[in-house]
């Protein structure tokens, strides 16, 4: 049981009840930029990526249109 005075770290957003764990492969410097980025603003490597990831997905859309049985 944590004591009163102490934090829990957070490795996923607010809300994130259910996680599923994505891997892929970058180039060794591509990781180092990662790491440097996530230094820079205080966070951790995953939750950059994740972050990264959520702005990328409207990007990626519109470069890419696809229409789904579930989308209007």
């Amino acid at each position: 049981m944590p004591n009163s005075s102490s934090t829990t770290k957070r490795y996923a957003p607010r809300g994130d009840s259910h996680t599923v764990r994505v891997e892929f492969t970058v180039e060794p410097h591509e990781r180092a930029e990662m790491d440097r980025l996530a230094q820079a603003v205080g966070t951790t490597r995953s939750a950059l990526l994740r972050e990264v990831h959520l702005l990328g997905i409207p990007l990626y859309r519109a470069q890419h249109p696809v229409s789904t049985p579930n989308e209007t």
